[in-house]
């Protein structure tokens, strides 16, 4: 956000230094060769702030790790809310925004500058809103504070509707004090329906939504992470401009019409979500869809036949949805965009989907991690993903192989096995059962732990194997390598060691 307003004032700037008036000047002072550096310099930073804004979209749109982004669990790499500045950067903006940026410090706020448009908080505790503030009728955003008192939300709600200008409201600033959030405001205020052209609102840990809220219709961004709604608006779906949407509730069903009316949604993020049984019909309308995530959805069983209308979808990642079982036959079917798909920590995945034919010919990044009875890679699937660049398998321990016809994922450019202890050993370089299939790989790393023995063993409690299929000290990879550093002694008893075969 800071490098969108960053940009649009340095583009301002260079347009004042192009004017006609402004060169005429320059010349007759002889000052023109230092006006044409000053703007060289503007231009350069624009450029540099033009590249922050796309890297921040990439982060946006990237679901790697999900965790979900506003441990962003997902992802701390999805979403970042604090960025450090270049000095030079930092510098431009103080002189650019002038009076325009204020950040409260403390309740004891007396002058409000006119032209302030951007307001944030400082760590301090806020027992309710500065009054003095309440006259800045211009401002265009608004980060309210993280430490509050227990009257705090009140006083927002006689002052919020005075804010008609709002473009960005932050009810949840997480910031550094990411865990530390705003939880005195548990029910939006109804007069959130006035803010008329407000285009992005975060606000999590609330409990119920006003029916105010769907009047949004310039609302882009609506991020409910953390969030305990047990039902969404009647009219949720008018929110037609909607491009992106975070949410965590106790919803057991997402409502059809609620859902598909967001026909302009690019990024559905659903964190979080305890109770959800079913994604409802509503979500095959969503056909600009380019990222679904879902996350921690325990009781999810299934996905719906409607999925495979999501023609747009580029990015598919589900993580921790222990009841899910993706049908080998049905699911993941018409996903003729996907670039790039996700399972983790999915118990109940045994195969690869024959859906993901449908991907062949785009789908080029595929991880795998954690889906402990996953047995086969599908002979039918892997081979035929042509476009397949990156593939990754991690914590899958079943015993399985690769399939025949890897050599014909000619685009393949990197392979990551990590922690698969009976597939590590088939992919052995040169001497591995496997390693014909994958010898055509420029990049392939194979990876176990030497921590891995011991979580063998707590599985073969856990899951009662037999402790004869478990492999001795000495056959795991990287022994040798171990055996000689415990002869010169290590520094830490708890080192683990994790060797490239």
């Amino acid at each position: 956000m800071a490098e969108v307003v960053l940009f649009d004032l340095a583009k301002e700037i260079l347009l004042k230094l192009g004017s006609t008036a402004l060169q005429q000047v320059g010349l007759a002072w002889g000052v023109k060769k230092e006006l044409r550096k000053l703007e060289n310099k503007i231009s350069t930073i624009r450029n540099v702030l033009l590249s922050a804004e796309e890297q921040q979209k990439d982060q946006l749109r990237s679901k790697e790790g999900r965790i979900p982004p506003h441990s962003c669990i997902f992802r701390s790499d999805l979403v970042e809310d604090c960025y450090k500045m270049h000095d030079l950067v930092h510098n431009l903006a103080q002189y650019v925004a002038g009076n325009e940026q204020l950040t409260v410090k403390g309740e004891n706020i007396v002058v409000i500058p006119e032209r302030v448009r951007h307001v944030s908080f400082d760590s301090s505790l806020y027992t309710e809103f500065p009054k003095h503030l309440i006259k800045a009728k211009k401002l265009r955003t608004m980060f309210l504070p993280s430490e509050t008192g227990p009257n705090f939300g009140s006083s927002v709600e006689e002052a919020i509707s005075g804010f008609r200008c709002l473009r960005v409201l932050n009810f949840g600033h997480r910031g550094l004090n990411f865990y530390r959030r705003n939880r005195d405001i548990h029910v939006l205020p109804k007069e959130i329906g006035n803010l008329d052209h407000l285009r992005y609102l975060t606000c999590s840990d609330v409990e119920k939504l006003p029916r105010s809220l769907c009047k949004l219709l310039n609302l882009q961004y609506l991020d409910l992470y953390g969030s305990t709604l047990d039902q969404l608006p009647d009219d949720f779906g008018k929110l037609i401009n909607l491009r992106f949407l975070c949410l965590s509730s106790n919803l057991t069903c997402l409502p059809e019409k609620g859902i598909g009316g967001l026909t302009s949604l690019r990024i559905f993020l659903l964190l979080v979500n305890s109770e959800l049984r079913s994604l409802g019909d509503g979500i095959q309308n969503l056909t600009c869809l380019r990222e679904l995530v879902i996350w921690g959805c325990p009781k999810l069983a299934s996905l719906p036949s409607g999925v495979k209308h999501l023609t747009s979808l580029e990015h598919l990642e589900i993580r921790y949805s222990q009841n899910l079982e993706l049908s080998e036959e049905y699911d993941l079917k018409g996903l003729k965009s996907l670039k790039k798909l996700v399972l983790n920590g999915l118990p109940k995945l045994v195969s690869l989907p024959k859906g993901l034919n449908d991907s062949a010919d785009t789908l080029n990044h595929l991880h795998l991690s954690s889906c402990k009875n996953l047995t086969t890679l599908s002979e039918s699937v892997l081979p035929n993903l042509g476009s397949l660049q990156v593939l990754e398998i991690r914590h899958c321990h079943n015993r399985m192989s690769l399939p025949q016809g890897m050599q014909r994922l000619a685009a393949l450019q990197s392979l990551r096995i990590v922690d698969c202890f009976h597939l590590s050993r088939r992919c052995e370089e040169r001497i591995g059962e496997d390693w014909p299939k994958i010898a055509h790989v420029p990049d392939s790393c194979i990876q176990q732990s030497y921590h891995m023995k011991r979580s063998l063993f707590d599985q073969a409690f856990r899951d009662e194997i037999e402790l004869s299929e478990l492999p001795s000290a000495s056959e795991l990879p990287g022994f040798r390598l171990l055996f000689q550093r415990s002869l010169l002694g290590s520094s830490s008893k708890d080192e683990r060691v994790t060797v490239d075969t």
